[in-house]
């Protein structure tokens, strides 16, 4: 992923999905180094230059405080902010679930969906 960004520094998607990269490796604790804290912050800053409201420099947003900054509160915000802009994105609604066996404790639930078919 990180030469995607170097090819094209200015792919915002790259930033944003190497943020989320990064972030997951240090909050499964397989890299936990103030170097790794900082390789989430700087995709996440450089995605965030390119295209600041989309959704996925926002979902990233979110990843960087639930699984980096472990600010809960400010995560289900930006989730929420995020679930409204994609109101039926899956992963939206069980991205924090995923990260956290405590997302309950959080206050963060699912986004609700029709189990009616289509016709």
């Amino acid at each position: 992923m990180s030469g995607r960004c170097s090819f094209d520094p200015n792919f915002a998607l790259a930033w944003a999905r190497l943020s989320r990269a990064d972030a997951d490796i240090y909050f499964d604790q397989k890299d936990t180094t103030p170097g790794r804290r900082d390789a989430v912050k700087r995709a996440l800053e450089n995605a965030q230059k390119l295209q600041p409201n989309s959704p996925e420099t926002l979902l990233a947003l979110g990843y960087y405080q639930y699984r980096v900054l472990r600010d809960y509160g400010a995560a289900k915000a930006t989730f929420g902010r995020v679930s409204k802009m994609l109101p039926a994105n899956t992963e939206v609604a069980i991205c924090p679930r995923r990260s956290c066996p405590n997302a309950r404790d959080t206050g963060i639930k699912a986004s609700p969906t029709s189990s009616k078919p289509s016709p």
